[in-house]
C-alpha cells in the first residue's frame, strides 16, 4: 500500500508541476541532428515532488516510483550532465525497490536514447533491467534492446540505452520505459541512485 501511494501521488504532483512551472520546451539540437526532449537533474531538492520535475521537456512527462520511498543525495555525478545543470544531488531509490517508470510523448521524434548515471550502495540492488510499452504500459517488451540488462557498480557508470532498433517507440504519445531493480531490491536497506537523465531523439521529417 505505501509503494502504491506514492506511485499515486507523485503522479499527482509531477502532472500539475509540469503543466503549471515555468519550463524551456524548446529542444536542444546537436552536431548528430538529435535533440535532447526530456532533462532531469534532480538537483532541486526543497521537496520530494520539485526533485522528479524536468529541467527541460517537450511534451508532459511523469516518473513514478514502484517501492520503499525516493529521495535526494547530495552527492550526485558529473556524468551526462545537460543545460548548463551543475553536479549536486541525485535520486536515490531506497529499497525495497521494484521499478522506476519514465512516461513520455516520442511524438515527431525517431532513434530513441535514454542515457543517465547510475551506482548503488553495498546492499542496493546489482541489476537494472530495462523494458519498454508501447501502449501505455499494458505490456512491457525488450525485443530491439541490446543492453536490457545492466550491472549496476559501487561507483557512478554513464548508461546509454539505445531505442533505435525499436521503431514502435518512434514518434509515440504513450511510451513508457521500465527500469527494473534486481538481485538485492528485496534488502531493507541499501538504494540504488541516478543522476542527470536525458532522452535524445532524432527530429522526423516535417
Amino acid at each position: 500500500m505505501r509503494s502504491l501511494l506514492i506511485l499515486f501521488c507523485t503522479g499527482i504532483a509531477l502532472a500539475s508541476c509540469t503543466k503549471d512551472r515555468d519550463l524551456d520546451f524548446s529542444p536542444r539540437t546537436n552536431e548528430l541532428g538529435f535533440e535532447l526532449i526530456y532533462y532531469w537533474d534532480f538537483n532541486s531538492t526543497e521537496t520530494t515532488h520539485s526533485l522528479i520535475e524536468p529541467v527541460s521537456a517537450v511534451a508532459y512527462t511523469s516518473i513514478f516510483f514502484e517501492g520503499n520511498y525516493f529521495d535526494a543525495v547530495s552527492d550526485g555525478s558529473d556524468f551526462n550532465l545537460r543545460e548548463e545543470s551543475e553536479s549536486g544531488a541525485a535520486l536515490r531509490l531506497r529499497n525495497p525497490s521494484d521499478h522506476l517508470d519514465i512516461e513520455f510523448s516520442s511524438e515527431g521524434y525517431e532513434e530513441i536514447l535514454l542515457s543517465y548515471a547510475l551506482m548503488r550502495t553495498n546492499n542496493g540492488a546489482r541489476k537494472q533491467n530495462i523494458s519498454y510499452s508501447v501502449d501505455g504500459g499494458t505490456n512491457f517488451l525488450t525485443a530491439g534492446l541490446i543492453d536490457a540488462e545492466l550491472d549496476v557498480s559501487e561507483d557512478w557508470q554513464h548508461i546509454q540505452i539505445n531505442f533505435s532498433g525499436v521503431r514502435a517507440v518512434n514518434n509515440n504519445p504513450q511510451v513508457i520505459i521500465r527500469l527494473s531493480m534486481a538481485e538485492g531490491n528485496s534488502n531493507t536497506s541499501g538504494n540504488q541512485r541516478m543522476d542527470n537523465l536525458a532522452i535524445d531523439a532524432r527530429p522526423m521529417d516535417r
